[in-house]
């Protein structure tokens, strides 16, 4: 039997399989691949041979393969597998937050994203799916990360992107260590609900040198895929925590600063060591439950007739004069 029937008949046994027996471990595929036991020349047979004895034991196929991949990235952590739609299901799930928050993993597309997430946290980078061409030119990847061959189809099926881009990673959530938040300043985000312009906001604060963010319950979680396509990295090197803003801010013994329309020019204000920078959406602003008398009013002046900023650029703005 040729290869490519080989894997129509395998595919045909997932696809009746699939909801019970969900993704295909390909162990044996792995191990054979390393020991030289597979080539070019005998891989059909072997795979037929596997797939109708375990067949035989179980009922089960151990895996959907071709031929081995030849990218630069061991056997052993790279194979070609057919992606099954219980695979599709599970990592289009991710872009929900309920299962997001049941699994502790996120989603990052990109090659610019993904290279900075395996540069600065590959610990974290649990499973790659990628093009051949990516895998050709980023070839050091961690052994520990599982590594999967797509074709630029089957990765637009598992991308949340309208145009998908060579990678796709799913990660393990950052772990969050307690606020020290007399420790230079501290962006508060308050109900910032739109996902590129919170992305955006964290992405300037890395590069103003801020390691911490609180937000309030109402703010767009920052695993979102929208958010952390925004980010371009920045995710990782930031703690972002969610709080009720109104009790902790009252217990903050530093300076305050809110940006609002009708406040102190931010030119005129000293830089401080240490304090809060209370950042609102671009509809209602900063909550007026939280701006009390202790509470410093900044505001960027306006030269033009433009009714208000962008979040994302009024926080640039802030950052470069308190930061």
């Amino acid at each position: 039997m040729r290869a490519s029937d080989v894997l129509r008949e395998v595919a045909n046994i997932i696809e009746q399989r699939e909801e019970q027996y969900g993704e295909f471990h390909i162990t044996a595929y792995r191990t054979a691949a390393i020991q030289g036991i597979i080539n070019e020349d005998n891989y059909g047979e072997w795979c037929h041979k596997k797939t109708r004895e375990n067949w035989s034991k179980t009922g089960v196929t151990p895996a959907v393969v071709s031929k081995p991949i030849n990218t630069g990235v061991v056997a052993s952590q790279c194979a070609r597998i057919m992606i099954t739609k219980s695979v599709v299901k599970d990592i289009q799930s991710l872009a929900g937050k309920k299962y997001r928050d049941q699994s502790g993993l996120f989603l990052a597309e990109g090659p610019k994203l993904v290279e900075e997430l395996l540069r600065d946290c590959s610990h974290a980078v649990k499973h790659i799916y990628a093009v051949e061409s990516w895998l050709q030119q980023n070839s050091s990847i961690d052994t520990a990360i599982q590594v999967t061959q797509v074709t630029p189809s089957e990765l637009e099926r598992l991308s949340q992107l309208t145009t998908p881009h060579d990678v796709l990673a799913v990660v393990s959530k950052f772990p969050v260590k307690s606020l020290q938040v007399d420790q230079g300043l501290t962006l508060v985000c308050c109900g910032i609900q739109d996902p590129g312009n919170f992305g955006t906001i964290l992405r300037t604060a890395d590069w103003f040198g801020i390691r911490q963010l609180v937000c309030s319950p109402d703010t767009v979680d920052v695993y979102n895929p929208k958010v952390v396509q925004a980010t371009m990295g920045s995710i990782a090197r930031l703690q972002i925590h969610y709080l009720d803003l109104l009790p902790w801010i009252s217990q903050q013994q530093l300076p305050i600063y809110a940006a609002v329309l009708n406040g102190k020019p931010v030119y005129e204000i000293k830089r401080p060591q240490h304090g809060l920078l209370l950042i609102g959406n671009e509809a209602k602003g900063v909550p007026e439950t939280l701006i009390t008398n202790d509470v410093i009013g900044v505001t960027i002046p306006r030269v033009g007739e433009a009714e208000s900023l962008n979040a994302a650029v009024a926080t640039g703005i802030l950052l470069s004069w308190l930061s």
